[in-house]
């Protein structure tokens, strides 16, 4: 919720700072958002939330959109100031009034939430959107989804791509996984389906791993490869996943790509079953039952 610094090579930070400070105390917003970003994140400056706060106030009251954000968020955490998400959806509001995609995107959630103020999904859609268009990756991560898993009326498996692929670009490994999700069960488009769980499970995305596993046991994806299979599914139970840990319990019990233990399997399968998965119980059940 708090601003992130621009990117730059060489910066005299020091430097800059005393320059920010001059303009700053002549009542400069940018400078003063700029020395509050300085604070935030001890750019040639010792650290200090509070110090950052206050000058992230100063420009916020004079309309600058990120700073605003910035003080939504002070309020939102309530670690340098008295929590209040009244005043954060306040604040969050000024700024994605101001065009700011951050803002915007933060409203948008205090509005999916109801923090601060009432919850109204149609708001939250509407806020997620403009933020989305401007690039802001978890927004369109939140369009995609509102497409993909929203009310049934708005379902739109095509927009949903459209806006996973525009987050998954940026790197957010949950849109990824969706993508997946969507080539793999909507689609049968294996191979897309692969492409977008592998780039997700590279990231440690427990689902997209579990996922990316049992793709390779199907024979509709390609030939098995058990494992890889094994390598992902260990990687996904090792998060506490529970189907992953039911698959890789299922390899175990038959000696599948991993060393054929049955007291292993049904230790999985406890695990997985404690976790919600119903087919581990069902295993287990089934175990019992010899």
């Amino acid at each position: 919720m708090s601003p992130e610094p621009r990117k730059a090579r060489n910066i005299d930070h020091k430097e800059a700072n005393t320059w920010f400070r001059k303009a700053a105390e002549q009542g400069h917003m940018n400078a003063q958002f700029g020395l509050g970003v300085s604070y935030e994140h001890g750019n040639g400056v010792e650290k200090s939330m509070v110090v950052a706060d206050e000058w992230y106030r100063k420009a916020a009251e004079q309309g600058h959109g990120r700073a605003q954000n910035a003080v939504g968020g002070a309020y939102a955490k309530g670690e340098t100031t008295e929590q209040s998400y009244k005043l954060a959806a306040h604040w969050f509001s000024l700024s994605a009034k101001n065009g700011d995609s951050e803002g915007q995107f933060n409203l948008a959630s205090m509005y999916r939430l109801g923090l601060g103020v009432e919850k109204d999904t149609d708001e939250s859609i509407s806020w997620y959107e403009k933020s989305a268009k401007q690039g802001h990756p978890t927004s369109q991560l939140f369009m995609g989804k509102t497409y993909h898993l929203g009310d049934q009326s708005i379902r739109n498996f095509e927009k949903a791509i459209a806006w996973y692929t525009r987050s998954a670009e940026q790197g957010v490994a949950e849109a990824q996984m969706h993508l997946g999700m969507i080539y793999e069960k909507e689609h049968k488009d294996y191979s897309y389906a692969k492409k977008w769980y592998q780039r997700s499970a590279k990231q440690g995305h427990p689902v997209a791993q579990v996922r990316l596993g049992m793709l390779y046991t199907n024979p509709n994806a390609g030939q098995p490869d058990y494992n890889k299979a094994a390598k992902w599914l260990i990687k996904s139970a090792e998060q506490k996943n529970p189907l992953a840990m039911f698959n890789l319990g299922v390899m175990h019990f038959n000696g599948i790509a991993v060393s054929k233990d049955p007291q292993l399997a049904i230790k999985l399968f406890n695990q997985a079953c404690s976790g919600g998965e119903p087919s581990a119980c069902a295993a287990l059940k089934k175990i019992n039952n010899r």
